[in-house]
């Protein structure tokens, strides 16, 4: 007498899920089964395939060229820091050596040429002239109107001034002044504004960094008025 067989009940199919999920646990895998390898296929961007393991060295080498180009970033940033600290004590040290405006002013105009590459340099306080050395970077209180957004801000402006302010801080040489800083200088008995011009249009920038400008501001109005107080009397 022949039995009755029993319906066979079909396994359920593997998902992607699960294999995904089994792959990640057992990352050693393949290890121990290196013949799939050779039967595995990815396609690549250009649309060829290529094996798992060549598409794993390729990324390996892209995230390793990112972090090369992220490494070399910050190498190019420490150094260029570095740069900037060492013109900075430079500057502190002729300023704090000059004994008079005079020598104040040249410290600040031959530090920032010698150590920071600026091309021109133009000091100007809007108050009567108080000593006869330099007269030339006191100039009448009025002339302050054409500087009040940047006195007012205490804030460096970065880019192209307005033609009006070019030709008032350089002159003759205002058509090949590119870009441009305007630092505010703004002490109790001292308002001025320190200016930074290049022929490049590309080296001072909207959206460069300003605090070590501001820090320049702080550093030479600070020492100027001092010098100014004690070759006048005024401290």
């Amino acid at each position: 007498m022949r039995q009755k067989s029993c319906p066979v009940t079909p396994e359920p199919a593997v998902t992607e899920e699960q294999v995904a999920a089994y792959l990640a646990a057992n990352p050693v895998f393949f290890v121990h089964h290196p013949e799939l390898l050779s039967r595995l296929t990815i396609p690549h961007e250009c649309g060829e395939a290529v094996s798992l393991l060549e598409y794993q060295v390729a990324l390996l080498r892209q995230t390793n060229r990112s972090l090369e180009r992220q490494l070399d970033n910050l190498v190019q940033i420490a150094r260029d820091n570095d740069r900037l600290l060492e013109g900075m004590h430079r500057l502190i040290l002729a300023l704090l050596q000059a004994e008079t405006v005079a020598e104040g002013v040249a410290g600040i105009e031959e530090g920032l040429w010698n150590h920071f590459g600026v091309e021109r340099v133009v000091l100007r306080f809007f108050q009567p002239c108080k000593t006869s050395a330099r007269a030339d970077v006191f100039v009448p209180a009025y002339h302050a109107d054409l500087f009040q957004d940047v006195l007012e801000t205490r804030e460096p402006y970065i880019g192209s001034p307005a033609s009006s302010q070019l030709e008032f801080l350089f002159s003759s040489e205002a058509d090949g002044i590119g870009s441009c800083a305007l630092v505010p200088l703004r002490q109790p008995d001292l308002i001025g504004v320190l200016a930074i011009g290049s022929r490049d249009r590309q080296r001072f920038y909207p959206g460069l960094g300003k605090v070590f400008l501001a820090r320049l501001g702080e550093l030479v109005g600070a020492r100027l008025e001092n010098l100014l107080q004690a070759e006048t009397g005024d401290g």
